[in-house]
């Protein structure tokens, strides 16, 4: 009876983390389409809603590094949080005072967090079809 628990118990585990798993997919799958959105807006001028994707972007890294998803160090990521916040307030900046904003250094950090999302995404896959990235 307790190796049918503990069996029962595992099996559970494993089922909650695959779930953990296809939702974190989901939201990591979901940045990397509004990345190029970022692109797109920075590319044309359009500040504000620049500044709004990011916003999606930093909230997305925010929950994925509070369930410890991200392969990269809480440190790395708290710079690349705080890099997309200086960014945001930036572009909200430019938006009131017209000032000269250095777009090539938000791509740089859009570039940065795009690629963790990109590994991350490639390192759940691997996890969930077992084959290795």
């Amino acid at each position: 009876m307790k190796t049918a628990n503990e069996k029962a118990s595992e099996d559970v585990a494993e089922k909650l983390e695959e779930i953990n798993s296809l939702f974190s997919l989901s939201d990591i799958s979901r940045s990397q389409e509004i990345i190029p959105a970022i692109y797109s807006y920075l590319n044309s001028s359009e500040y504000l809603a620049a500044a709004l994707k990011i916003d999606e972007i930093r909230k997305i890294l925010q929950e994925a590094m509070a369930v410890k998803l991200l392969q990269k160090s809480d440190e790395i990521i708290r710079v690349n949080l705080k890099n997309l916040s200086v960014d945001m307030q930036s572009l909200f900046n430019e938006k009131r005072e017209q000032g000269k904003l250095n777009v090539n250094v938000i791509i740089k950090h859009i570039d940065e967090v795009a690629m963790i999302m990109q590994n991350t995404s490639s390192n759940i896959k691997a996890k969930k079809y077992g084959v290795k990235v």
